[in-house]
């Protein structure tokens, strides 16, 4: 069927289409130049689409829809379902909007009372009526697409339909009767969501004012971001003030800080170019950039060779998109200065990295705003996610009460959240990117539908006007619990005997940890480099010395890592190499590659005495790299095959303890790589017993003794039989 841009499309009423995709489909060259291809009917293809002859897609759909007629430039009219998936003619969302007139029964419905009470709304007697409405009502449509499987109803179906609200959606269904009970909603239906431009917020409107969603805008459209930060700096005190809390009580001052080096983003119409600004008198705030580097060739970077042209100008349409989104968006801000880590440290020169890697609490704790590119891939990815359209229907307000004025919104939309976009994105894949979401007041995260904003006070997204607490979050955030360790102004701090993740303050950090080592690092060295940050703002809090991701107040709990944390089978091997290049003291979960797992049984008595910890930096920084470490400690020391539950004669009394014992209790060994287990001799030293109330255990270290040197090993952990200790005289041993 021949395409013409400026014709209108039309197909007779009922005509099914299975959109074709060209990218894949073998008869992609069968279309004629400019027609509408059509083909595919993969069952649940995502790729299928309309195009122009020049490819530019201007709508996406389900495969098998029933299209009535598509008018270019506006939005696709449908018979009974709408397929639409997106529509990109227009790179303003309001020009998608359908404005088309609503049915009687819709343009009835009072939205004041389906937003404050719990009532159901009389909608169409029938689903017939539904359907016969929803061909030229776009509301109906909504409704009748959010029902599920609406094929399956009968034309004789009789039972009339309801409309039932919230400050959040609506949903069409039908009451049925069930043990008796009338009103009761069958649960055959989705909601649709329910929002309102933010000006409608505004308006003095009880009905409007009670609509909690909000209209999202293209990821270019910044203004809901430039709204949040400017009611932050006016109205959060606990995000603005430059002071941290000290364990204890008291504060901790900190001085006025500005980076080595800024990029001067030039003024918002674009007319100067950027340059390095390494000028010591500079004033304004700053923002920085958190992002993925992936392909280390896709992203721009200062050299020795590049940084006096780059003082000079930096032209940019030679940086990576992520970089030019990035400033684009520090101009639309109002904000004159931007820190980017592969601009503004040279990346060739070893001095000036270990100078500014060092200051990295520093440079992101001191930021107006952090931006977070959550769900890029590289650094040509960019910033702004290509926002896919969304089917929505304009409702204009018919409250007598208010007026009649205003108008509210009703869509299918289904958007990613901030667990998806923050929680599970790129970033929260990659090591370096920890410490910048937890180190920064305010971060600014640009997800895959609409972006985030997390700062003390909360969280908020483009889509609701709610704002959100830590406790609200549906998935966990260890991440985001040390952060507000480190921003709020009075974080939870807390002795206990409890679980090693329990104990606070160091719990939070060994909870950060397990999330940590998931996580992955391009250069196996930079394992203790990359959370230095989070390390040096720790120290301060809690007046501890760090030694080598442990901390020497808690080193007990600290040492209690393992590759299973004894949650899984009896028998499970752990797997935990270290690197061919040591990069950390056996004892510290630095010096292991993969994911550690600390103890979450409670312990109670220590059993190690006297310790003495040295600790090692490879660099200035003593939160950073390390290149030796060893502490001595006095404690109970028994080799490991003499004792109860490791002896070759206890191997079947074990085995059939473990079909009635949890795995958590029994008696094992978690060695951190299974080779481990045949060296010998292998010992143990106790380091705790289990708190009581539980059965009798207690936690110790397997080390292997390195006898040339004098020095033990660690080797793995173990849960163990504390009476195997009780005639053992305590011995001073050192552990490297």
């Amino acid at each position: 069927m021949p395409w013409n841009a400026a014709d209108t499309f039309q197909v007779p009423e009922g005509t099914t289409f299975t959109i074709h995709n060209g990218l894949k489909s073998p008869d992609a060259q069968a279309h004629e130049a400019g027609s509408v291809a059509i083909g595919c009917g993969v069952p649940g293809c995502t790729n299928c689409r309309i195009a122009t002859s020049k490819g530019a897609t201007l709508m996406t759909l389900r495969p098998s829809g029933n299209i009535e007629s598509y008018t270019p430039g506006k939005p696709l009219k449908i018979s009974r379902r709408n397929l639409i998936e997106s529509y990109q003619p227009s790179q303003i969302l309001e020009e998608e909007f359908c404005r088309q007139p609503l049915c009687v029964v819709c343009t009835k419905l009072d939205i004041f009372k389906l937003t404050t009470s719990k009532v159901n709304i009389p909608h169409h007697a029938t689903f017939n009526d539904l359907r016969a409405s929803a061909v030229h009502c776009p509301l109906c449509t909504l409704f009748l697409n959010s029902l599920l499987e609406p094929e399956s109803f009968q034309p004789d179906d009789r039972r009339s339909l309801v409309v039932r609200g919230s400050t959040k959606c609506l949903t069409v269904a039908f009451p049925c009767i069930e043990e008796e009970r009338e009103n009761i909603i069958a649960e055959r239906c989705s909601d649709l969501q329910l929002f309102i431009d933010s000006a409608e917020a505004n308006a003095s409107n009880a009905a409007l004012s009670k609509i909690n969603g909000r209209i999202v805008r293209p990821a270019e459209d910044i203004s809901a971001a430039k709204a949040w930060l400017d009611d932050c700096v006016t109205n959060h005190s606990e995000c603005c003030v430059k002071r941290l809390p000290a364990a204890g009580g008291g504060e901790i001052e900190q001085k006025p800080f500005s980076p080595t080096r800024l990029i001067d983003v030039g003024p918002e119409d674009g007319s100067q170019e950027p340059f390095l600004d390494e000028s010591e008198h500079r004033r304004g705030a700053y923002l920085t950039l958190s992002y993925r580097w992936g392909d280390p060739a896709s992203v721009t970077r200062t050299t020795q060779a590049t940084i006096e042209d780059y003082k000079r100008q930096i032209k940019i349409g030679s940086l990576c998109k992520t970089f030019q989104d990035a400033i684009t968006i520090t101009r639309k801000l109002g904000e004159r200065y931007i820190w980017i880590d592969s601009i503004c440290i040279i990346q060739d020169s070893h001095e000036d990295k270990v100078l500014e890697l060092a200051r990295m609490a520093d440079i992101y704790e001191n930021a107006l705003l952090t931006i977070s590119a959550s769900i890029t891939a590289c650094g040509n990815s960019g910033v702004f996610y290509p926002r896919v359209a969304i089917n929505t229907v304009v409702v204009p307000l018919t409250d007598s009460r208010e007026g009649g004025s205003g108008q509210f919104f009703v869509s299918d939309r289904v958007l990613s959240t901030f667990e998806e976009d923050v929680l599970a994105g790129s970033l929260s894949t990659r090591g370096w990117c920890l410490q910048e979401r937890i180190l920064p007041h305010r971060i600014l995260h640009f997800g895959q539908d609409q972006s985030h904003w997390e700062c003390s006070a909360g969280m908020l997204s483009e889509n609701s006007s709610e704002r959100r607490t830590r406790a609200q979050f549906t998935a966990n955030d260890d991440a985001g619990d040390m952060r507000q360790r480190l921003t709020s102004d009075s974080p939870l701090w807390e002795a206990s005997n409890r679980a090693v993740t329990s104990r606070e303050p160091h719990g939070s950090w060994y909870r950060m940890i397990e999330t940590y080592t998931k996580r992955q690092l391009t250069e196996e060295s930079d394992k203790l480099p990359a959370i230095s940050g989070v390390a040096r703002r720790f120290a301060a809090i809690c007046n501890d010395a760090y030694v080598g991701g442990l901390w020497a107040n808690d080193l007990p709990a600290g040492l209690m890592w393992s590759a299973t944390g004894f949650l899984t089978p009896y028998g499970t091997k752990g797997h935990l190499p270290r690197p061919a290049h040591p990069r950390a003291p056996t004892w510290s979960w630095a010096s292991v590659d993969g994911a550690v797992h600390y103890l979450c049984s409670p312990f109670d008595q220590i059993h190690l005495e006297a310790p003495a910890v040295y600790n090692h930096p490879v660099g200035p920084d003593p939160f950073g790299a390390v290149d030796f470490g060893m502490f001595e400690i006095t404690g109970h020391v028994r080799a490991l095959d003499t004792m109860f539950g490791f002896r070759k004669e206890d191997a079947e009394q074990m085995e059939e303890a473990a079909r009635r014992i949890p795995p958590i209790d029994l008696i094992r060994a978690d060695y951190d790589d299974p080779e481990a287990a045949l060296l010998a001799p292998v010992v143990c030293l106790l380091v705790a017993t289990r708190a009581p109330g539980g059965p009798a255990l207690g936690y110790g270290l397997l080390l292997h003794h390195d006898e040339a040197q004098g020095v033990f090993k660690r080797v793995g952990l173990a849960q163990v039989w504390p009476g195997d200790f009780a005639q053992v005289e305590k011995t001073r041993i050192r552990i490297v």
